[in-house]
């Protein structure tokens, strides 16, 4: 007690206090930082393959060679459009523990503003470019299989910390889980 009430008078227990804090407080930036990237590389993966199935129903899953390598010129910039899209709607700023309604129209709209802007660069381009034009098809199956795989992604992260959250909580692994509302589990 008299050791503590030392360290208070020297004003060493503040200092002390103050260093834990910013130490733990740089960590946990830092790894909100790597989280966020992880999200930022989860959604770029998922839009990638979302592209690469829809070349492969496309094509019946035996792509010419020649659309081949035009698929992976297309698939830098259509991922990068899409990619954009959902930064512009505000995708990125929702906290993926909680899906919703709003969420799920944020998306929709990061679909379709990238879906109309890939249309416009498909139809503008002259037939000189063709390498750089997706099907029409490939356009429409991309951008369902994009929306849905982004939603996919973060109702599996939501429900996944929904049984973390449980889990912890109790201390006991549960069964069965209805998700209702904004993140609560029942």
């Amino acid at each position: 007690m008299y050791a503590k009430l030392q360290k208070i008078a020297s004003g060493r227990l503040l200092i002390e206090n103050l260093q834990e804090r910013t130490t733990s407080s740089l960590w946990s930036k830092h790894l909100m930082k790597r989280k966020r990237w992880i999200k930022y590389a989860l959604d770029l993966a998922v839009l990638a393959i979302a592209f690469a199935l829809s070349y492969l129903f496309r094509f019946d899953f035996a792509i010419p060679r020649d659309e081949f390598l035009c698929g992976m010129v297309q698939i830098p910039w259509v991922v990068m459009i899409q990619f954009a899209t959902l930064n512009l709607t505000g995708a990125h700023q929702f906290i993926w523990r909680y899906v919703g309604m709003t969420e799920a129209k944020s998306l929709l709209h990061a679909a379709g503003y990238s879906l109309l802007l890939i249309v416009m660069l498909h139809l503008g381009l002259p037939d000189q470019y063709r390498l750089l034009k997706p099907p029409r098809s490939v356009i429409v199956m991309d951008t369902v299989l994009a929306l849905g795989g982004i939603l996919t992604l973060r109702l599996h992260y939501a429900c996944c910390d929904a049984l973390y959250m449980n889990e912890t909580a109790s201390g006991e692994t549960c069964g069965a889980m209805l998700v209702n509302g904004r993140g609560r589990c029942y």
